[in-house]
């Protein structure tokens, strides 16, 4: 009789199994998206490269965050590939035959170098296309020197362009700075340079005083002799 009741005792007793929960390493730094354009790779292989030494995750979860960062041109390169084991190092070497193409991204920055500097800037919006402009060239021209382009000669050839792209009397006052000696395109990088610092000086000034900003047209500098055109 004590037998049975033990067995009785037994049966109506829950017994509770510790849950074990798998958990899955995320990146510390999430890649961000790549859309497959040209312009982006550069930056996006940059943020590629810290993800590829993260020790935290195996190369099959590696390789379904990747999968996950693409849209548009990059997602069509990368889709016949399946998901599986050793395929992480294989999307890396598709997207890096696809996009890393460093004949194709010299040829690319040339091109938008050349637009850049054709680029015509108004008489009344000095300030954000001037800050456009000289945000792009320098970027570009940094962008050809990473892939060992000395971009002097095309420097020479674009200088007309880009002077020609300035407001008359941004470039009268800045020949007076350069004595009478032909313009460099560095030289007109800096005059645009300054010319930005001063405009931006004379928007927070105009800003302390009114409470709100001065339309740019109607701005004047007080200590630099700065009018707009």
């Amino acid at each position: 009789m004590a037998v049975l009741d033990q067995l009785a005792e037994s049966q109506t007793q829950v017994v509770s199994a510790p849950m074990t929960t798998t958990m899955v390493n995320r990146p510390a730094l999430p890649l961000p998206m790549f859309n497959g354009e040209i312009a982006a790779w550069g930056s996006w292989k940059a943020a590629l490269a810290t993800y590829h030494d993260e020790v935290t995750l195996l190369e099959e979860q590696k390789y379904q965050y990747l999968r996950g960062c693409f849209k548009g041109k990059a997602t069509d390169v990368v889709s016949y590939l399946p998901y599986g084991t050793n395929q992480y190092r294989k999307v890396i070497e598709v997207l890096r035959d696809r996009f890393g193409d460093e004949d194709k991204l010299k040829k690319y920055y040339l091109a938008e170098l050349k637009a850049i500097a054709n680029t015509r800037m108004s008489k009344t919006s000095v300030l954000p296309q001037g800050q456009k402009l000289y945000d792009g060239l320098t970027n570009t021209v940094a962008a050809l020197a990473s892939l060992g382009v000395n971009t002097k000669t095309h420097e020479a050839y674009l200088t007309p362009d880009l002077l020609a792209s300035l407001p008359k009397a941004l470039v009268s006052r800045s020949r007076d700075r350069w004595d009478d000696a032909e313009p460099t395109f560095a030289k007109i990088l800096q005059a645009l340079k300054r010319e930005i610092r001063f405009r931006e000086e004379d928007e927070a000034l105009s800003m302390s005083c009114s409470g709100k900003p001065m339309p740019e047209s109607a701005a004047t500098t007080s200590n630099n002799g700065i009018t707009n055109q």
